[in-house]
């Protein structure tokens, strides 16, 4: 498991999916390398109405994967996928 992969978290204050989402993403960051950058979309008005309704999500290189939920098992099996 060569490659880091950069997760950027899209996120707000006081949301309880989005700290489970981080929960998630550092527990999975013990078996990948990660870099991780959390937004807070409440700070761009263009992001804050792109998902607004979609947070968290989760993107993995640029691309969004994963909106609203998030597990750690499917985190995984994506990474897997883009680490072959």
């Amino acid at each position: 498991m060569d490659k880091k992969f950069k997760i950027t978290v899209y996120s707000k204050e006081n949301c309880c999916l989005c700290d489970k989402a981080k929960a998630i993403i550092d527990r999975v960051k013990r078996y990948w390398e990660l870099e991780v950058e959390e937004v807070d979309i409440t700070m761009d008005p263009q992001l804050f109405e792109l998902y607004k309704e979609k947070i968290p999500v989760v993107a993995i290189d640029g691309e969004p994967i994963f909106f609203g939920k998030i597990s750690e098992l499917w985190l995984k099996r994506e990474l897997a996928r883009r680490g072959e």
